[in-house]
């Protein structure tokens, strides 16, 4: 399950990343907060619309952006399969 951890925390930091940090290294750990529910989701088996739905109320709540379902839901959908692939010992 490290390996799914691992592959949450980056795709949030370099695909989902709502506030644009993914070039910067020094704010690596921007998203570690997030990343620990959505792992939580991801073992629980939760679809992608519900983890996108979290991604949508922490880019509109706790980051205080304009909502961007798609980009959550690409997201989600990502993960998700990231998921199928650690299962499958794919990843």
């Amino acid at each position: 399950m490290e390996q799914l951890y691992r592959l949450c925390n980056e795709v949030l930091f370099y695909v989902w990343d709502p506030i644009g940090v993914a070039k910067s290294a020094a704010a690596r750990d921007e998203y570690d907060s997030y990343a620990k529910t959505v792992f939580k989701y991801l073992q629980e088996d939760q679809n992608a619309k519900k983890i996108a739905d979290y991604l949508g109320k922490v880019r509109t709540t706790s980051i205080g952006l304009p909502a961007a379902p798609k980009e959550d839901l690409e997201a989600a959908e990502l993960l998700v399969a990231w998921r199928e692939s650690v299962r499958e010992g794919i990843a």
